[in-house]
């Protein structure tokens, strides 16, 4: 939900700027935004500001006039969540807009934007709201790190996290999710098993190996449970020592909307979770491993995926992970779309992101992780290998550079398009 305030002149009719300005944001959702008044004078706005609760995703600032600035001042001195003032062509809105925002954009997360079109302003309202209520859900969530980060994630090593965020974080002994896949019960574990069997096209593991791996799918929902998680990264190399692996529970979690990332990796995670909070949809973590700079084209590749990123479960095969050759991994094919592909690093303050193409990869490399894709990238390689922020990076389906620009502007995070 986000809080909307209309500013104005004391020497303007009240009834005749309801009339101008009340298509700028009628056509918006009802759910998404309240409207808490229109002010002219500051006594009115400060005894408003006593009542406002803390739980406002954002706020929308509509200057309907001039003489608006002190009014603006006085809201940002009040509240910390992102705003977003909406300057019109009328009556020196602009200009109130213009003056304030060079003073209070420094010192809060703020954006201007300038329309004389209602259904223009819709849509970037709309934008700003989406990311803004992203921004809050991220802020309030809590990250578990089953096990420190791999030892060679030295980014994670450097550890920033949350930087500038909220987000809290929990760590959880390897060991913890060991027992808890000791404790799981054999109850309907080869019932699931069979039927992850019927939905892939091909299985190359014995059962034993399916069943551990539907265990440590179990034992991960519980301590998400047990330590009301809503997020997990696990350092899954240590499983190798036990004869399993994580990486077909990370595909069933990721399946069921629950951000699960690899190798206990933060600021990758970090990102799937950013991602998974602006369109709701899963996403891939994979290893950059090979770059062919004469086609401008990249080759990812891990050894876990959501499925439902798959062009179906029954062209994929489950079989080993790829430097162990132990339990289970996915091998299978993403669909020829357009992507985008970025990562979060630094203190969390950039981030990197790449649109491109998938296209088809003439031959399975059995050097990479098991599941490959070959990306077109629309952008220079050799600028995204200087400006990398590290290894893991992570894919989503579809263009989705505008919200994500929209998003790091009100979370303060630096934008690097390539």
């Amino acid at each position: 939900m986000i809080g909307l305030f209309v500013f104005h002149s004391p020497l303007d009719n009240r009834e005749v700027i309801i009339d101008h300005v009340s298509p700028f944001y009628s056509k918006l959702p009802e759910n998404r935004y309240k409207l808490l008044g229109y002010y002219d004078n500051n006594a009115a706005l400060n005894k408003e500001l006593k009542k406002i609760h803390s739980d406002f995703a954002g706020y929308i600032i509509l200057p309907a006039t001039g003489g608006t600035e002190v009014l603006i001042k006085t809201l940002y001195d009040k509240i910390k969540a992102p705003s977003l003032i909406c300057a019109i062509p009328t009556k020196n809105s602009l200009a109130s807009s213009l003056e304030a925002y060079a003073v209070v954009k420094d010192n809060h997360p703020s954006r201007l934007i300038y329309t004389a079109n209602p259904d223009d302003a819709k849509h970037q309202v709309e934008r700003f709201i989406h990311a803004a209520e992203a921004l809050l859900k991220i802020n309030n969530m809590t990250m578990g790190v089953i096990g420190e980060p791999s030892d060679w994630l030295l980014t994670s090593k450097v550890n920033h996290f949350p930087g500038n965020f909220k987000t809290k974080i929990s760590y959880i002994d390897t060991k913890e999710l060991i027992d808890e896949v000791g404790n799981i019960e054999q109850n309907h574990i080869p019932e699931t098993a069979e039927e992850i069997k019927s939905a892939y096209g091909e299985v190359k593991v014995k059962d034993n190996a399916i069943h551990s791996a539907v265990k440590v799918h179990r034992a991960i929902k519980n301590l998400i449970q047990k330590n009301k998680l809503d997020t997990v990264t696990i350092r899954c190399f240590d499983l190798l020592k036990y004869k399993i692996t994580s990486c077909l529970a990370v595909s069933m979690l990721n399946d069921e909307k629950i951000v699960a990332g690899c190798e206990s990796d933060l600021q990758s995670t970090f990102t799937m979770m950013v991602i998974n909070a602006l369109f709701d949809e899963a996403v891939w973590m994979a290893n950059p491993s090979e770059i062919d700079l004469e086609n401008n084209s990249i080759t990812l590749a891990h050894c876990t995926i959501p499925s439902i990123m798959l062009t179906g479960k029954e062209d994929a095969s489950i079989t080993t992970h790829m430097e162990s050759g132990l339990s289970c991994a996915i091998q299978g094919q993403l669909r020829n779309e357009k992507v985008t592909i970025l990562r979060i690093g630094g203190r969390l303050d950039k981030i990197l992101v790449a649109k491109g193409e998938i296209i088809p990869i003439e031959e399975h490399n059995p050097s990479f992780c098991r599941t490959q894709a070959k990306i077109s990238i629309s952008g220079d390689l050799k600028t995204w290998i200087s400006k990398s922020l590290g290894n893991h990076q992570i894919l989503v389906y579809g263009d989705r550079t505008e919200l994500i620009k929209e998003f790091c502007e009100i979370a303060g995070i630096e934008t690097i398009f390539i």
